[in-house]
């Protein structure tokens, strides 16, 4: 038995006449699932640069371990050619059936309560959470504004954000007076507070209230919510809903008859929510609020809006915000934990093993089952269990099997952020880790340990990082050497403390958990003071994503694959990866040609214009024409501009972060950006002109006449007029390039945009237009 043992694990590591190990197996499987699934997904909506480089990465992958089996041909390797072959293409077909499957499903799911006013009965399926819905933190953005077009209506106001599976609704129409209509999905639920108590899950409620349909709009530089929201069926969302607390017996006399499925169900739910709200109370008994909010979310995830905005900025600039959401880190410490108490208690390594495998599922369940901590979880078990049977366990291998267990469940994670951040670290960790560890050779172990950890789970995301939030981040270094060390003690000390209440409570050391965490707070705002800590990049364009990862799989083979590291071409690699990043930020600052960003938001109009960097300016005879004076004087300008025309009331929160957004998705600051206001209800005027283009607001009669005035320029027209699209499409203009369709109310009401000239806001992925 052990031969048999000791051969196969010869088999799995080493290569023998195949080509390659299990574990490579296993990674060109999981490429072919990837391949699968964003190619199902690309052909049903936009695809993002992020999910290019999964695809350049996948398909890298698989063409070099094919070009390896080619160089050791052998009559053994072509049976394994061909079954490698058949079974990646398998996958690859598995990928894209349970991808379409899973976009078929989620629209098999009737959605006729939207936009119904009635009383819905909904299962919460989340603990309720504060809400700020004006909060009183102002923006860089919102400053500005404040100080060119007046003040910014941002009244305080607070709401209960909770999520619930429908149950059904009675609809507010005559003809279907108190009659109960079942339904399905999930929705978001805004909530008017009734008192300064929470909503657990598995709390059945009476809403009264519509939901809406759910905001899915497509831009660059903006997290994709619509795989998340399929993975989660959830269908609509609801604000200022009024509701109440009902029973069981309530919902059945409405006319919803709970099966013994529903009643598991929500059982479950319920009880798992009231271990959260009684670790709630636990530590809000101990800690004053703020911490103790804090604490909350460092252990169980969440809850950050009710964290000071400033406190949340903080840790987004230090790099360490990941730290708020559970992930492997704390699964970590709780197996650490679990296993170091058995220990001491002289428990059997076996049961030992079994508490801690148990009791990390029990925290998995409580936190919820995403995907960070889902991971984590299956891979410290296969750790565990290979502890118990004596086996050799293999990171890589284990990674693997999880994800594609994971993606063959839920194939639409891959679209998901929190999938790619941490599966994409973790790879990076385990890729890399250990060799920069043994190059930064006699460094203290204090310094190099933390730094190590830090810029090996960066060197894959750096990317995906730079396309969602835009921005590098050198005060993570100092942040992982004096800060993460102090939260992972807190964490840690607070599962201590939570383990043991039910026996005694420790008063001193909440006291010392409160004082760690002031301490972790203090140092992480004050690094926040260093100049230089963190540069606004901007996204990667596709070819610099593409020459990234050409460099760090030189990197990887220099440093990991060669028997004898090099260390001067290692760190020559390095410095070309950071040269990258580089040439990424300049492409944003210099090139050719003027850039419009149409900004899809909810209500108003919005461009960000960014000039040609050697433009000079060519002035068009526009004596017919209604231009601006502040636009004609600033022409030659080589500052970017951000032109709005957006009603003083809709200036909410939620816009002054998009336009945030979309201003640091290119590279740039708010400082850098000039803002313009105009009127989008004028009826023509030039917003913008070069030596050879016009972007012109089109909203008048007299388009024949004014195209032919601009005879010669390329011309880009906006409009909010659906009466105007089919004339403009008709006119016989070799110089209209294209029309920017701006609908009314946010609804496309007739409006059937297929000529590819008309491009509508708000309902399609609009590239940027070249000037």
């Amino acid at each position: 038995m052990q031969c048999l043992r000791n051969w196969a694990t010869k088999f799995q590591f080493h290569k023998g006449n195949r080509g390659y190990t299990f574990v490579e197996l296993a990674i060109i499987w999981l490429s072919a699932i990837c391949i699968g699934i964003i190619a199902t997904y690309g052909h049903n909506y936009h695809m993002s640069e992020p999910l290019w480089c999964i695809v350049f990465i996948a398909v890298g992958y698989i063409l070099i371990q094919l070009g390896r089996m080619m160089l050791h041909y052998s009559e053994l390797a072509v049976v394994s050619f061909v079954f490698l072959v058949v079974t990646t293409a398998s996958m690859g077909l598995l990928g894209y059936y349970r991808t379409e499957q899973s976009i078929l499903q989620y629209y098999n799911t009737s959605s006729f309560y939207l936009n119904e006013e009635g009383t819905y009965y909904v299962l919460t399926t989340k603990d309720s959470e504060i809400s700020k819905t004006n909060s009183t933190f102002q923006h860089n953005l919102a400053g500005h504004m404040n100080q060119s077009e007046g003040t910014i209506n941002n009244k305080e106001g607070t709401s209960l954000k909770t999520e619930g599976r429908l149950y059904g609704l009675i609809p507010n129409k005559k003809n279907a007076y108190r009659q109960f209509l079942e339904a399905h999905g999930h929705i978001q639920i805004y909530l008017v507070p009734q008192s300064d108590t929470t909503i657990p899950a598995g709390t059945i409620l009476s809403i009264q209230g519509a939901p809406k349909s759910l905001p899915i709009i497509e831009e660059r530089g903006r997290i994709d919510m619509r795989g998340r929201y399929m993975s989660l069926n959830l269908t609509g969302r609801m604000y200022q809903g009024r509701y109440k607390i009902i029973s069981s017996d309530e919902l059945n006399y409405v006319g919803y008859h709970e099966t013994w499925r529903d009643r598991i169900e929500r059982n479950i739910i319920y009880q798992l929510g009231q271990v959260r709200q009684r670790i709630y109370g636990i530590v809000e008994e101990n800690l004053p609020r703020p911490i103790a909010t804090l604490s909350e979310a460092l252990l169980l995830g969440g809850h950050y809006s009710e964290i000071d905005q400033t406190v949340m900025k903080g840790f987004s600039y230090t790099g360490l915000i990941h730290i708020l959401s559970v992930s492997g880190s704390h699964i970590g410490l709780l197996f650490s934990l679990v296993y170091g108490i058995s220990h001491i208690l002289n428990i059997r390594k076996q049961r030992g093993v079994y508490c801690a495998i148990g009791i990390v599922i029990m925290y998995c369940a409580i936190v919820g089952f995403n995907a960070p901590i889902v991971r984590a979880t299956i891979m410290g078990i296969i750790m565990a269990l290979g502890i118990l049977q004596g086996r050799l366990y293999h990171a890589r291998q284990a990674l693997t099997i999880t994800a594609i267990g994971i993606l063959v469940f839920d194939p639409l994670a891959l679209t998901d952020v929190s999938f790619q951040l941490s599966f994409g670290a973790t790879y990076g960790l385990l890729l890399f880790g250990k060799h920069l560890y043994l190059l930064m050779g006699y460094w203290p172990i204090w310094v190099k340990a933390p730094i190590v950890l830090c810029v090996s789970a960066q060197l894959i995301v750096l990317p995906f990082q730079l396309y969602y939030f835009h921005f590098v981040s050198v005060l993570s270094l100092f942040a992982s050497i004096f800060v993460a060390p102090l939260l992972d003690m807190a964490i840690l000390l607070l599962m201590t403390l939570l383990l043991v209440y039910p026996v005694v409570s420790l008063g001193i050391l909440w006291f010392v958990l409160e004082y760690i965490l002031k301490i972790a707070l203090f140092i992480n705002q004050s690094l926040l003071t260093l100049p230089g800590g963190y540069w606004w990049i901007g996204y990667m364009p596709l070819w610099a994503c593409g020459v990234y990862f050409g460099i760090l799989r030189l990197l990887y083979y220099f440093l990991v694959e060669q028997k004898s590291q090099q260390r001067k071409v290692v760190y020559v690699l390095m410095c070309l990866l950071m040269g990258t990043v580089g040439l990424s930020y300049g492409s944003h600052h210099f090139h050719k040609g003027t850039i419009i960003h149409t900004i899809p938001i909810s209500q108003g109009v919005a461009l960000l214009i960014m000039p040609e960097w050697n433009w000079f300016d060519h002035d068009v005879d526009s004596s017919n024409h209604n231009i601006k004076e502040h636009m004609s004087q600033n022409a030659d300008s080589q500052v970017p501009m951000l032109l709005m025309d957006i009603p003083k009331e809709k200036m909410s929160n939620s816009v002054i972060y998009q336009l945030e957004n979309v201003i640091h998705t290119y590279g740039y600051t708010v400082n850098d950006v000039k803002k313009v206001s105009f009127s989008s209800k004028s009826n023509f005027q030039i917003l913008y002109q070069n030596e050879s283009s016009l972007y012109v607001l089109g909203n008048g009669q007299t388009k024949k006449k004014i195209l032919k005035l601009l005879d010669g320029y390329m011309v880009y027209i906006m409009t909010s007029q659906s009466s105007l699209l089919h004339d403009l499409v008709q006119l016989e203009a070799p110089n209209l390039k294209g029309i920017i369709y701006y609908p009314p109310f946010q609804k496309l009401g007739d409006v059937e945009p297929e000529d590819e000239f008309i491009h509508a806001v708000r309902f399609e992925y609009i590239k940027d237009f070249i000037l």
